[in-house]
């Protein structure tokens, strides 16, 4: 306000709540700082965004290359919505510059709704790198996570994600303000993926469940 901002684009994230973990519980206070503040806002709900050097797909790319056998956090039936960076970018554009979309806060997310299994073996069949799937049970699923960050392993997801995104990660309703407010065609899953990712590497047959 200081210092003259007219309008403040706050990027949160789909699931956020005061109910749940550290990452998505913080992000709710933090909307409420930016609906109190006294300036114009937007603010955003994000799915999962995904795009060239992420930390989502990259991550999974990088363990379906370096391991034997993809393990899978849990059963891998939680589902998720993720998007395209280019559609999150075309949103947060327009977040700045139309004045109608003022005062909103907006779920965003891609048109597919996936399994994390179904990401994982969509990601494996695009990159040219599939490999079998274990599953890993709850109980374990947190520790590992926590165990590879610190050594260094990438992860798709941070041990406070994990915790929320295992419930499901997808919009609240049938309406996507993706398309109903920005007007913008999200791009499906598989599209957006072949668009950019490399295919590359070994292409034995997937396995497991």
């Amino acid at each position: 306000a200081e210092a003259g901002v007219e309008r403040f684009v706050y990027v949160s994230a789909l699931g956020a709540s005061p109910v749940a973990g550290d990452f998505f519980r913080s992000r709710f206070q933090a909307e409420d700082a930016v609906m109190s503040s006294g300036l114009e806002y937007v603010i955003l709900r994000p799915a999962v965004v995904y795009g060239p050097n992420d930390h989502f797909v990259t991550a999974i790319v990088r363990l379906l290359r370096g391991l034997p056998a993809f393990p899978m956090l849990g059963d891998g039936t939680f589902r998720l919505q993720p998007l395209a960076v280019e559609d999150m970018v075309d949103a947060l554009t327009q977040s700045v510059e139309r004045p109608d979309v003022e005062g909103g806060l907006y779920e965003l997310a891609g048109p597919d709704q996936l399994s994390f299994t179904r990401i994982v073996r969509t990601v494996g069949e695009v990159a040219g790198c599939r490999k079998p799937v274990v599953p890993l049970p709850d109980v374990f699923a947190g520790r590992a996570v926590g165990l590879a960050r610190k050594v260094g392993m990438a992860t798709p997801f941070t041990k406070e994600q994990l915790d929320v995104l295992s419930w499901g990660s997808v919009l609240s309703s049938r309406e996507n303000p993706l398309r109903t407010v920005f007007r913008v065609k999200p791009l499906p899953f598989r599209d957006a993926l072949e668009d950019y990712l490399p295919s590359r590497g070994d292409s034995r047959p997937e396995g497991g469940s």
